[in-house]
C-alpha cells in the first residue's frame, strides 16, 4: 500500500492518511472502517478496499477492488490510477 500511495502522491500533498486497524470498529466480530476518525468532511475522502463489508458506514467513499492474490498480472489498481490522479 505504501508504494502505491507514494507513486500517486510522492510529495504527500494529497494522501493525508493511511488507515489501519486502529481506525476501525469491531462489530459482530468484524472490523469495520470508520472514516469519522479522520475528523474531516467525508465528501473529500476516498478509500480503496477489497472487502465491501468493511465499508458498511461509508459506502459512498469506497472503491472496491478484487483482493490482490500476488499475481504480477493484476492490473486493478493500475487501471484506476488515472481516476485517482484526476481526483487530486
Amino acid at each position: 500500500m505504501n508504494d502505491i500511495c507514494e507513486a500517486l502522491d510522492p510529495t504527500y500533498s494529497m494522501i493525508m492518511a493511511r488507515l489501519g486497524r486502529e481506525s476501525t470498529l469491531l462489530k459482530n466480530g468484524k472490523y469495520i472502517k470508520d472514516l469519522s476518525y479522520l475528523n474531516r468532511d467525508l465528501k473529500d475522502v476516498v478509500y480503496i478496499d477489497f472487502d465491501e463489508e468493511k465499508a458498511e458506514f461509508h459506502k459512498d467513499n469506497v472503491i472496491v477492488l478484487p483482493r490482490w492474490d500476488g499475481s504480477s498480472d493484476d492490473r486493478e489498481l493500475y487501471d484506476i490510477m488515472p481516476f485517482l490522479e484526476n481526483l487530486g
